[in-house]
């Protein structure tokens, strides 16, 4: 039966799909147009016809879509961190010195920083929510001004999530500290060399992890400063957005998201490789310590 470690521990399961990847690539494409379109409209009422029209709709629709369908899946990450907290303790207290002796003496406590890396990630799965939901709200507005205060309140989301993915980082980045110190201290020369190796590669694991988190909040506060225009109520001129979507290429909205979804994909693929080869060497053992795999996060 597999166990947590051979499937990787915090994977985001599910994400990246084949075809929901070509449908956020296409809606990536055509996003910057919608937007220039909407602002273009001169009326009420023509206003409305566009923002009825179903590409149009199927464009924010398809990306507030999955960014609300992403904020469960960290949620579901985050519970995994919980139930890696307690493999922690039994492959620790499974050698010669127990997790309170090397949390005591060896100045690391993984247990709280677990908990740190759980509240971190709950956070920024209920604002990734926040996030899909106020997008898809852009197309449901009454009017052109409503609109773009739809924008401002969107732009608010991206920075509040640019903060969220820098507490990540910061939470990973302080966990890995403390697997290296368990891998390497001086209470890993009592402990099981094998152990000690996974320990260390874990660690370094978690500090990449924690460095896709800070580029995510870089693409995110990027995103903010395109869609916001400096705080403004509307997002850049049209000039701007119709000369950098003309020719079939990408606008600047377009390519923030497409960033953004490049670095979820890397991130994604560094939870699940979490803990690196020497995984493998110990997964027999995980799997008698949970008793037939009960512990497994896939």
């Amino acid at each position: 039966m597999p166990t947590a470690v051979e499937h990787g521990f915090l994977k985001l399961d599910g994400f990246g799909d084949r075809d929901e990847q070509h449908k956020l690539s296409e809606a990536f494409l055509k996003i910057d147009s919608a937007f220039l379109k909407l602002e273009g409209a001169d009326t009420t009422s023509a206003f409305l016809k566009l923002e009825a029209s179903p590409a149009i709709k199927y464009e924010f629709e398809t990306i507030g879509g999955a960014f609300d369908k992403l904020g469960d899946v960290v949620g579901d990450t985050a519970n995994v961190a919980l139930k890696i907290d307690d493999f922690v303790i039994k492959l620790t207290n499974a050698g010669s010195v127990t997790l309170d002796a090397v949390t005591t003496g060896g100045g690391v406590d993984p247990q709280s920083d677990f908990l740190k890396v759980d509240a971190a990630l709950t956070t920024s799965a209920a604002d990734l929510k926040l996030f899909g939901e106020d997008f898809l709200k852009l197309d449901q507005s009454a009017s052109v001004s409503d609109f773009w205060l739809k924008v401002d309140a969107v732009g608010s989301d991206l920075g509040t999530l640019g903060s969220d993915m820098t507490a990540d980082e910061n939470a990973f980045d302080q966990l890995g500290e403390d697997f290296i110190k368990l891998g390497g201290g001086a209470a890993a020369a009592a402990s099981d060399p094998i152990i000690d190796t996974f320990y260390k590669e874990l660690g370094a694991d978690l500090y990449k992890i924690g460095s896709d988190f800070g580029s995510l909040s870089s693409d995110f506060l990027k995103l903010e400063s395109v869609m916001t225009a400096g705080g403004g109520v509307t997002v850049g001129s049209a000039v701007e957005l119709l000369s950098a979507s003309s020719g079939g290429g990408m606008g600047p909205i377009g390519s923030s998201f497409a960033a953004l979804d490049q670095d979820f994909l890397k991130l994604d693929n560094a939870l699940g490789a979490a803990g690196g080869p020497a995984a493998a060497v110990i997964g027999d053992f995980i799997h008698k310590l949970f008793g037939g795999g009960g512990g497994g996060a896939a």
